[in-house]
């Protein structure tokens, strides 16, 4: 694993309070972090009318106050002890990172550090394994459409077998050990169908997530709209039909 946010932090990406820091160090310490929280309230017994007067919302927020573990600090960062005004990069879950466009005085400045960041975190080096990023791509390679700039700037690719961490006070850069962790997620997955009017021993080529919907329809004999992305994958299917499986 790979502390992502402590990078970020060393390279001066991301501008620390030091005072609000602290304090969520220090609540954490006193043993005020979100399991021991829960756990406590758990012991009175009012989570059950919590849930029905508080909104999620507002649980979520109070939630984030308290420290997630000893080295976490949650990106919402509700204590405030991250200068986002100063940081220049924004990073969201999914480890994308959108850049501060304020901090930058003309586009020509803003695209050289968008360039300097992308060969910088390419060029990241497991002193052991060797490169920990697959991939830094811009947001125009996978996004279009009249909301891409809603879109993160930059979108990162870990190497296969790298599993980045949000942490943004870890100890160590690198944790090997992978201690506690049960999953992660995959650009790749697998596609499974099964049941009557499905076809046996197929293996399907080229299927993308865009493909899961039309061929949901297709099987369902709703009609599908020519603008929809993906295609029916027909080859999964019986005689070229869906009609085997619903009828």
């Amino acid at each position: 694993m790979m502390k992502i946010g402590k990078w970020l932090v060393e390279n001066k990406l991301v501008v620390q309070k030091r005072r609000q820091f602290l304090l969520g160090a220090l609540l954490y310490k006193l043993g005020l972090s979100q399991a021991n929280i829960l756990r406590m309230i758990g012991r009175t017994r009012i989570i059950p009318f919590i849930r029905l007067y508080i909104p999620r919302g507002i649980r979520q927020r109070i939630m984030g106050f308290f420290p997630v573990g000893e080295e976490a600090v949650s990106l919402d960062d509700p204590l405030g002890s991250i200068d986002w005004e100063q940081s220049k990069v924004i990073p969201v879950p999914g480890f994308n990172f959108y850049i501060n466009k304020k901090l930058f005085v003309s586009p020509e400045d803003l695209e050289d550090f968008k360039a300097s960041l992308t060969e910088e975190i390419g060029g990241v080096q497991n002193p052991e394994t060797g490169k920990a990023f697959a991939r830094v791509i811009r947001r125009e390679e996978v996004y279009s459409g009249k909301y891409v700039e809603k879109a993160p700037d930059l979108i990162i690719l870990p190497a296969e077998g790298y599993v980045l961490g949000v942490s943004l006070r870890a100890k160590a850069l690198w944790d090997l050990s992978m201690k506690g962790w049960r999953r992660t997620h995959k650009l790749s997955g697998i596609f499974l169908a099964y049941g009557a009017g499905i076809k046996e021993g197929v293996e399907i080529q080229g299927a993308s997530i865009y493909d899961l919907v039309p061929t949901i329809l297709h099987i369902f004999g709703v009609p599908i709209s020519k603008d929809l992305d993906g295609r029916v994958l027909k080859d999964i299917f019986k005689n070229d039909s869906a009609k085997d499986i619903i009828s």
